[in-house]
């Protein structure tokens, strides 16, 4: 369910005008990511809603506090990566993903991957995998994830693990069998513990 600050703020972003996008174009981030810089420029004085939507997903991302540091700043000025083609690649997916989410949670999730990305602590590859991954979870899962601990009790998260199996962020564990039946828990994969590591890495 969208909540109400969500939606206010999309609302919000539907209606803006080509003002609001100026002021955004001057962004660090957008100067510097390859594909993003450009969408603004094109998503300028658009009337179709979806393109506002997408304007609208693309500003949560670029807005998000973990980017605005000076720290992160001055990276952006001197590029995303010393790679041409990996800053294009990383460009390109930012954009296709945030383009087909559905929630204004993820691209706040997805730009602090991509802090975790900036600060060397993730790899390139990493960002590219766990942005597909947040593209096909669903937002409470993420943040159950987030939130996760060791624990002992196997059963511990069943909830939201299972479902995480389908975009590789858990993983099904089977454990001895009992009277025929198999006991089955879940666990984070090596995927999804980066994600958990640059979820807390940029908070």
């Amino acid at each position: 369910m969208t909540k109400k600050k969500e939606r206010n703020f999309l609302e919000a972003a539907l209606e803006a005008g080509e003002a609001a996008l100026d002021l955004l174009t001057d962004n660090e981030a957008v100067k510097a990511v390859p594909v993003i810089g450009t969408a603004f420029k094109l998503l300028k004085g658009v009337d179709d809603l979806r393109d506002r939507a997408l304007a609208a997903k693309l500003e949560t991302f670029i807005r998000h506090p973990s980017l605005q540091s000076d720290q992160v700043r001055e990276k952006l000025k001197n590029g995303i990566s010393s790679s041409e083609e990996e800053a294009i690649k990383v460009g390109e997916m930012l954009f296709l993903v945030l383009d087909k989410m559905t929630d204004l949670e993820k691209p706040h999730l997805l730009a602090r991957v991509f802090r975790a990305y900036l600060d060397g602590v993730i790899t390139a590859v990493d960002l590219r995998r766990l942005s597909h991954a947040l593209d096909g979870a669903f937002t409470d899962d993420l943040i159950s994830l987030e939130h996760w601990q060791e624990s002992a009790h196997v059963s511990y998260g069943i909830e939201w693990k299972e479902p995480l199996v389908g975009v590789g962020l858990t993983r099904v564990v089977t454990g001895q069998t009992i009277d025929t039946m198999t006991e089955v828990h879940y666990e984070l994969t090596e995927l999804g513990r980066k994600l958990y590591q640059a979820l807390w890495h940029a908070r």
